[in-house]
């Protein structure tokens, strides 16, 4: 029986569960748990691959126990026995299937469906992040988050992170505009209260803040991977060259705008010559973006000489693979399509 199903780990997943059901039920139904299965998704007797689509799996899952809770339907005198003994094997087998995925399912730029849920929260805290910028804009009259930075305090922390922690001048803007951001959305008009941690909000224009409410974002905190939302304060200057935010994949059946910062390999799903990594909008708001389930950003280095040579791939950070530059998991406000999310479904 077990021949019928092709050779990997996804598939040995599936008998082991199989298996599992079958030696905890009473009834000797291994031959009736191999049988054919058809689902609404998937034609009968095709193997199952978990990491593709685990609804599958529970549909299979739940189909196997309703046909051996009928089998073995217990006589009126036998249904409370049984119905803790159902409970039981559920809870085992659940638990057992927990622990083969673990062990089983591969890894990869192409796998990153156990970060699924993850990405959804990702998603709505930088919707809230988005929103708490409005409002905040609204309540000081202002058009532009930037217009809350002082330029001559602005520029002489960017000198300070430079001197202290050689960072590059466009790392040190992200990171103050990042760190003071968080602080206005926390704390509102007490952002630049006595006593309090100067995380870079004390290049704020102070007749601004005190326009503010209590708050905007009280618990607003790092991203599911444990790392600060980035943010950057838009719309992108015509004076810094191409925009190096990226979006994953263009529109559909649009006519992306092209640059040397564009990727070009192999589609990791299809094995195609594919191209990604297209300019996001320069009219932007706000850049909001997270570095998503890599750790690493995948928006390419800012170069202030703007000197974008190709190949493309020497101007992103190193430590990860080509698939993921590009703009790649980088879950972001700007990719509208949410093309990010090739690598989390």
């Amino acid at each position: 029986k077990y021949s019928q199903f092709q050779p990997g780990a996804h598939n040995y997943i599936y008998l082991a569960l199989l298996a599992v059901i079958a030696d905890l039920h009473p009834k000797d139904t291994k031959s009736r748990l191999m049988s054919p299965v058809t689902s609404p998704t998937r034609a009968p007797s095709t193997p199952m691959a978990l990491s593709q689509r685990p609804g599958d799996a529970l549909f299979v899952i739940a189909r196997h126990w309703y046909i051996l809770s009928k089998e073995a339907r217990p006589m009126k005198s036998q249904r409370k026995g049984s119905i803790w003994r159902t409970l039981r094997n559920f809870t085992i087998s659940t638990i057992v299937l927990l622990i083969l995925l673990a062990i089983g399912v591969p890894w990869g730029p192409h796998n990153l469906f156990p970060h699924h849920s993850k990405s959804m929260k990702t998603m709505a805290e930088i919707q809230n992040i988005e929103l708490g910028i409005t409002k905040i804009l609204a309540d000081s009259g202002q058009s532009r988050l930037r217009d809350f930075f002082d330029p001559p305090k602005f520029e002489a922390r960017v000198a300070q992170l430079i001197r202290e922690q050689s960072m590059d001048p466009f790392q040190a803007s992200v990171e103050i505009y990042t760190s003071a951001t968080y602080v206005l959305l926390r704390k509102g008009r007490h952002a630049l209260d006595p006593g309090m941690a100067d995380d870079h909000q004390s290049v704020l224009k102070t007749d601004l803040v005190e326009k503010l409410g209590n708050s905007y974002y009280p618990d607003l905190g790092l991203d599911p991977w444990g790392n600060l939302y980035q943010i950057l304060p838009g719309p992108w200057p015509a004076d810094m060259g191409p925009v190096v935010f990226r979006t994953y994949l263009s529109a559909y059946q649009s006519t992306p705008a092209t640059d040397n910062l564009i990727m070009s390999g192999l589609d990791f799903e299809t094995g195609e010559p594919n191209t990604f990594g297209f300019p996001a909008p320069a009219d932007q708001t706000d850049y909001i973006w997270s570095f998503g389930a890599n750790l690493i950003s995948g928006q390419p280095i800012y170069d202030s000489s703007h000197a974008y040579t190709p190949p493309a791939q020497q101007h992103y950070e190193g430590g990860q693979e080509p698939e993921l530059m590009g703009g790649g998991d980088d879950i972001n406000n700007w990719d509208r399509n949410q093309t990010f999310m090739r690598f989390y479904n």
